[in-house]
C-alpha cells in the first residue's frame, strides 16, 4: 500500500488496574501534523506521550485523542468500595488520639473524613495505570492508521484511473496536433495571399511569406508543453508505485498536478481546432479531480 488518507477514525479499550480507558482518535484533513489530546487532569503528565505516539505514526493531518478513563466495574464488583482492614486502622488509631487527648467518642462520620485512605489498593498503582492508557492508546492509534490505509487504496485507485484518462488525451492530443499545425500553414498562407491580392500585389515575398508562417507556427507549438506533461504523468505514476505505506507524499503529489495545471492551461490557450480545444478542457478537468482526491492524501 502506497497512499494514506489523511481522515479516519481509531478506538481502543482497555480494562485492568480497577479502571476502564476507552479511547478515541480522530483525524482531519490539515496540511501538517497537529496533535490534539484531551484527557482527564490527572492524567495530564500522559499527554507528551501521546503526541509522541501520533507523530511516530502519522505525517500530516489533524489527530485528535480523546482518553475517557473510568473505575471499571469489574472492580467495583469485585472489590469493596471501603477496605475493611483499612477503616479499621483508621479508626483504632482516631480512638486513641481521641483518648489521650479526653475528647468523645470517635464517630462514623470522622473516620470518613479519611475517606481517600480507606480506598482498595486498586485504585494505588499509577504507573501500571499508565501502561495500561497508553496500551489503549496505541490500539486507538493502530486503528485509526489502518482506516487512514484503507481509504488510501481508494484514493490510489482514483487516482490511477485520472492518470490513465489524462494519459489517453494526452496522446490523442499529440497525434493531432501537427495535423492541426499543418491546417494553420494553410489558413496563414491563404490569408497573406489574399490580403496581398487585395492589395494588387500578385506574388508575394516568399522569404517573407514564410517568416509569418514560421513565426505564428512556432507560437502555436505545444511540443514542449506536451513533453513536459508526459513526464509529470510518468512521475506521479511512480511516486505512487514507489512510495512507502508510511511515507507522506500527499505534498509532492500535489506539486506535480500544479505544474500539469500550468502545461494544461497552456494547452488549452493554444488549441486552434474545437477538437485540441475539446482535449485540453477534459485534461484541465480530469488534474482538478486529481487536486480534489491529492488534497485528503497524508
Amino acid at each position: 500500500m502506497a497512499l494514506r488518507s489523511m481522515t479516519g477514525f481509531g478506538r481502543g479499550e482497555e480494562e485492568g488496574e480497577g479502571l476502564k480507558v476507552e479511547v478515541e482518535s480522530k483525524s482531519f484533513n490539515r496540511k501538517r501534523l497537529d496533535a490534539r489530546v484531551r484527557l482527564p487532569d490527572s492524567l495530564a503528565s500522559l499527554e507528551s506521550e501521546i503526541v509522541d505516539r501520533v507523530k511516530q505514526r502519522c505525517r500530516r493531518g489533524r489527530v485528535e485523542v480523546n482518553v475517557d478513563v473510568e473505575v471499571s466495574s469489574a472492580a467495583d464488583a469485585g472489590a469493596e468500595l471501603i477496605d475493611a482492614d483499612r477503616f479499621e486502622a483508621v479508626y483504632l488509631q482516631l480512638q486513641r488520639l481521641a483518648e489521650q487527648m479526653d475528647l468523645k467518642e470517635v464517630s462514623l462520620a470522622d473516620v470518613l473524613t479519611f475517606q481517600d485512605a480507606l480506598e482498595p489498593n486498586y485504585r494505588a498503582d499509577p504507573e501500571a495505570q499508565g501502561d495500561l492508557i497508553m496500551a489503549a492508546v496505541e490500539t486507538s492509534i493502530d486503528s485509526l492508521v489502518a482506516a487512514r490505509r484503507s481509504e488510501g487504496e481508494g484514493l490510489e485507485a482514483d487516482l490511477r484511473g485520472y492518470l490513465d484518462s489524462m494519459a489517453e488525451d494526452l496522446s490523442n492530443y499529440r497525434q493531432k496536433a501537427p495535423l492541426a499545425l499543418d491546417a494553420m500553414r494553410e489558413r496563414i498562407t491563404e490569408r497573406v495571399r489574399d490580403t496581398l491580392a487585395d492589395m494588387d500585389v500578385d506574388e508575394p515575398d516568399e522569404q517573407r511569406l514564410a517568416e509569418e508562417v514560421v513565426f505564428h507556427v512556432d507560437r502555436a507549438d505545444v511540443s514542449e508543453e506536451l513533453q513536459r506533461a508526459a513526464a509529470h504523468l510518468e512521475s506521479l505514476r511512480e511516486l505512487i508505485k514507489t512510495s512507502g505505506a508510511d511515507e507522506a507524499v500527499g505534498k509532492e503529489i500535489d506539486f506535480y498536478l500544479q505544474e500539469l495545471v500550468r502545461e494544461t492551461n497552456t494547452l488549452s490557450s493554444k488549441s486552434h481546432t474545437s477538437e485540441l480545444t475539446d482535449l485540453a478542457i477534459s485534461m484541465k478537468s480530469t488534474v482538478e479531480k486529481m487536486r480534489e482526491q491529492a488534497a485528503n492524501i497524508e
